[in-house]
């Protein structure tokens, strides 16, 4: 064998061997992969991952700015470059202009959205990526199950109605509210949505009873009202919220989860929040 032929042979063999270790990194990241929810910690703003053991994703609000494409590429397996399912719960800034890098540089299933009429630059941009990336919208509405697994799945609570086209004049009410349920455990994700949300969902005596609250609005004071929460009763409450000039979280909001002896996570304090869940018990993790 001459020596170019040896070059040429060492090659092979070398790209045989890179493959061997790419398919052994997929397999291992495979067997290891665990039932959680992640709160990014992606400054003032919501943005929140699901990440399931049969490599569904379903991604939650964008945050404000790009970072939660930072966020979901050292979450993610390197060869994962698909999200099933993004829920945005309202077209506020805080919530959507992140999405708008993830739809471009991964491959979406589906968008979740009220559908309510938004004609801001960042509504627009959104509209015009998903148009041309022709991805299926689904309007959310009271009712809707999204099935995850197994005793795993999503909820829809809120909107009340369908609200496709609607110019709605407080944007945080119509937000879209899930609780995200495995096995005996739940999470109740609220959006923005203020008190006068929070009251029709208890008149409706949907059960809000849950493990962990996401406290609405990135704890304004205009939301988590005390009825609200005992409906909830939570032991674990998680903030998102990063710095910001309206003192959220309120002080009120902070007393009252603290009368209730309810655990706080802040993710401007404790970094990304993870909730892993393993048969019928969690463990909590923070980046901090």
């Amino acid at each position: 064998m001459n020596s170019q032929m040896k070059k040429i042979a060492y090659i092979v063999l070398g790209i045989l061997f890179l493959i061997v270790i790419l398919i052994w990194i997929a397999v291992f990241s495979l067997e290891n992969q665990k039932l959680e929810i992640i709160f990014f910690d992606i400054g003032q703003g919501d943005s929140i991952l699901i990440n399931a053991k049969n490599n569904q994703q379903i991604l939650i609000d964008g945050g404000p700015n790009n970072s939660v494409v930072d966020k979901l590429g050292k979450t993610l397996p390197f060869y994962d470059k698909k999200i099933e399912l993004i829920i945005l719960t309202h077209p506020d800034k805080d919530h959507i202009s992140g999405l708008i890098e993830v739809v471009k540089r991964y491959k979406v299933d589906k968008i979740l959205t009220t559908g309510i009429e938004c004609s801001t630059e960042v509504c627009q941009i959104w509209q015009k990526e998903i148009k041309e990336k022709k991805i299926q919208v689904e309007i959310a509405q009271t009712g809707q199950t999204i099935f995850i697994g197994d005793n795993i799945f999503l909820g829809i609570l809120n909107p009340l109605e369908n609200l496709s086209g609607e110019n709605v004049e407080n944007k945080n009410d119509a937000s879209i509210v899930a609780k995200f349920i495995v096995g005996k455990n739940s999470v109740l994700l609220t959006g923005d949505i203020t008190s006068k949300s929070e009251g029709k969902l208890v008149e409706n005596n949907f059960n809000l009873q849950s493990d962990f609250l996401k406290i609405a609005h990135h704890g304004s004071k205009y939301s988590t009202s005390e009825n609200f929460l005992k409906e909830v009763s939570p032991e674990t409450a998680i903030i998102s919220v990063g710095k910001n000039s309206w003192g959220m979280p309120t002080k009120e909001v902070l007393e009252k989860l603290d009368r209730k002896k309810i655990k706080v996570y802040r993710t401007d304090i404790d970094g990304d929040v993870k909730i892993i869940f393993k048969e019928n018990d969690f463990k909590i993790q923070n980046e901090k």
